[in-house]
C-alpha cells in the first residue's frame, strides 16, 4: 500500500497523505508505544482513521468533481455516511455510560478478563451488592 500511495504521490497526493497519517498515528494503537497497562488502545483508534477518511474524502471528490450530478450524488452519499457512523458512534458511547457499564461490556465481549471482573467487583461492592461483589472478586482470582 505504501508503495502505491508513494508511486502515485504526484497525480494523488491525498492518497500519501492520508496513508502517512495513518501509519504514523497507528503505533499508539497497536502497542508499539504503550500508555498505560493496555497492549492495545482502541480508543485511540480514531486518530488513525482521519488519515484515511482524508485519502478517501479527497479521492472521492477528485474522482466525482466533473460533473453536478456526481458531485450531488457524493455529497449524498457522504451525508448517508455521515449519519450511519453518527448512529455506530452513539452505540459505542452507550458503552461508556459509566465504570459500571464499562466493565460490564468488557465482561459481555472478553473472556477470562481479571481485570474487569475486578472492576466491576468493586461496583456492586459500593453500591452494597457485596454477594456479586464477590462472584466477580472470585471470577478475577
Amino acid at each position: 500500500m505504501t508503495g502505491l500511495c508513494i508511486s502515485t504521490a504526484r497525480t494523488h497526493p491525498y492518497w500519501i497523505v492520508g496513508w502517512l497519517w495513518y501509519l504514523v498515528t497507528l503505533v499508539p494503537v497497536i502497542g508499539l508505544i504503550q500508555v498505560g497497562m493496555q497492549a492495545r488502545a482502541d480508543r485511540y483508534l480514531y486518530l488513525p482513521q482521519i488519515g484515511l477518511t482524508l485519502a478517501l474524502a479527497w479521492g472521492a471528490r477528485s474522482a466525482f468533481a466533473r460533473t453536478r450530478s456526481a458531485r450531488f450524488a457524493l455529497g449524498a452519499a457522504s451525508s448517508v455516511a455521515v449519519l450511519v457512523l453518527t448512529g455506530v458512534a452513539w452505540r459505542q458511547t452507550s458503552h461508556w455510560l459509566d465504570t459500571a457499564t464499562l466493565y460490564a461490556h468488557a465482561l459481555e465481549v472478553t473472556n477470562g478478563n481479571f481485570l474487569a471482573h475486578h472492576g466491576i467487583a468493586f461496583q456492586f461492592l459500593d453500591s452494597g451488592d457485596p454477594v456479586t461483589a464477590e462472584t466477580h472478586f472470585e471470577r478475577a482470582v
